[in-house]
């Protein structure tokens, strides 16, 4: 197993993740030009399923992996043989199921797709116990090598059939594929040294040791996937596929400062906190830092984002993409909390608190499936958007008070103390993007140019006047 810091794996993780953001802004701006608002909105309806589906996949076992330190190369095996046997039991019973999505959604197009993401389903249930044991053994730079180079491949391939008129189905080629090379490498490295075999006795030995850790982190992902998916599951159903494309594209932009940022860092969280479960102060403390620096980052982003939604739809995906303006104005305000709860999930399993995991995540599902269903009530997928947003924004609060004070064991108040200088920084900013809106030029390019300078130079005065420059380096400090 490498002995490896917080700093460098996030360092290693974030020149994989950063390079292949990149790649996948790129190609999303071409897709987008390519591919209508239905298109997009037929694949999200599916992925609504899948989604579904790989909770069941999953069931907790790949953190249950990465947290307990004794299986053996027969655990391995064992945990391996079942993911295969239900991954495939998974994969059909999702072919048989396309037939329901087809029926709810009366467009018989979910058949074939259906059938199609079967492989896909199957083929990401297998690969749950190779991928957490190369998170376990800290496998950074394998992983950030294959985290490139395979989205790079099948983004070209999607956009080379998105040319050739394959619409929706290169959307769902690229999962089939990139789940199925992620795989083959993930196997072919992992095989030999862990002892996993395509071949092996099914028995309960490794999951009954992990089952404990495993249930509430399973439970979990079950009540997370309807605060997560309800709404697409609802948009799709009320408003349409074409719709639901406007506000998925809105979404999928709102999470990419999640995928810049958080996604770099808790990938490797788990993995090198977990090592220090019994030292809650000693997580605490590495926690909070990380806290500020997103918190800093996304009180920026979040009001950026706001202010210059227009342009930035209008940059990245083009003309036929307006009407997810007034859904990523909305959406956009959710970024600051969105940056954070994402990492709650890490901390709780590097504290071995899964049962806290879950109770938090039972409680945001009922507050964010109140604020969808309010939206839809009033025929307003507009109220979806701003309802959303300030679900987000209230369950950051809520999670926070059970993972600081009843999972970490710290004062509750004394925390939230750290993000006053936050609150300063948003009227900053919100002045700054009222008083500039006037004198912007209608050029797309230029607006955002001229307004992201704006914002930088009130950012950077405001870090200077109340100290805030030693948590925007945070990766640059030795301790870490």
């Amino acid at each position: 197993m490498a002995n490896i810091s917080l700093k460098k794996a996030a360092l290693i993780n974030a020149a994989s993740k950063y390079t292949s953001i990149l790649f996948s802004i790129a190609f999303s701006m071409i897709l987008a030009r390519i591919l209508t608002p239905e298109d997009y909105g037929i694949v999200a309806v599916t992925t609504v399923f899948t989604n579904f589906f790989s909770i069941f996949a999953d069931m907790g076992i790949s953190a249950g992996i990465i947290q307990y330190k004794k299986l053996t190369k027969e655990d391995n095996a064992s945990i391996f043989s079942l993911t295969l046997a239900f991954g495939l039991f998974l994969g059909l019973l999702f072919c048989g199921f396309s037939f329901f999505i087809a029926d709810f959604y009366r467009n018989d197009v979910y058949v074939p797709i259906g059938f199609l993401l079967g492989l896909t389903l199957f083929g990401s249930t297998l690969n749950i116990v190779p991928e957490a044991l190369l998170l376990k053994d800290k496998r950074f730079v394998m992983l950030a090598k294959r985290n490139v180079i395979i989205p790079f491949i099948t983004s070209l391939m999607t956009i080379g059939l998105a040319f050739c008129g394959w619409k929706y189905y290169a959307l769902v080629m690229q999962s089939i594929l990139s789940i199925w090379i992620t795989f083959a490498v993930n196997f072919y490295t992992t095989h030999k040294d862990y002892g996993l075999y395509l071949y092996h006795g099914l028995t309960g030995q490794g999951i009954r040791k992990i089952f404990g850790y495993s249930l509430y982190q399973f439970l979990f992902g079950f009540i997370n996937y309807f605060a997560r998916n309800l709404d697409n599951l609802l948009i799709g159903r009320v408003w349409g596929e074409a719709a639901l494309g406007y506000y998925d594209k809105a979404y999928r932009l709102m999470c990419y400062p999640n995928n810049s940022l958080t996604h770099v860092i808790t990938p490797v969280l788990q993995p090198i906190l977990s090592d220090y479960q019994d030292d809650k102060r000693y997580i605490y403390e590495k926690y909070v830092k990380l806290l500020k620096f997103l918190s800093l980052v996304g009180v920026f982003l979040s009001f950026f984002c706001y202010f210059s939604a227009s342009d930035i739809i209008a940059f990245m995906f083009g003309p036929q993409w307006t009407s997810s303006i007034p859904y990523f104005e909305m959406l956009a305000l959710a970024v600051w909390s969105q940056l954070q709860l994402t990492s709650t999930g890490s901390i709780f399993q590097s504290a071995g608190s899964t049962k806290k995991l879950f109770i938090s995540g039972s409680i945001n599902t009922v507050i964010t499936a109140i604020a969808i269903l309010a939206g839809v009530f009033n025929d307003s997928l507009w109220e979806v958007s701003r309802n959303v947003m300030i679900a987000f924004n209230i369950e950051f609060f809520i999670s926070m008070y059970l993972l600081i004070h009843q999972c970490l064991g710290q004062p509750y108040l004394a925390f939230l103390k750290n993000f006053l200088p936050e609150i300063i920084l948003a009227l900053l900013l919100c002045i700054g993007g009222f008083g500039i809106q006037a004198y912007l030029p209608n050029q797309v390019i230029l607006s955002l140019f001229l307004r992201f300078i704006v914002f930088a130079i009130l950012f950077m005065v405001f870090c200077r006047i109340f100290h805030q420059f030693d948590y925007l380096l945070l990766l640059r400090r030795k301790n870490v």
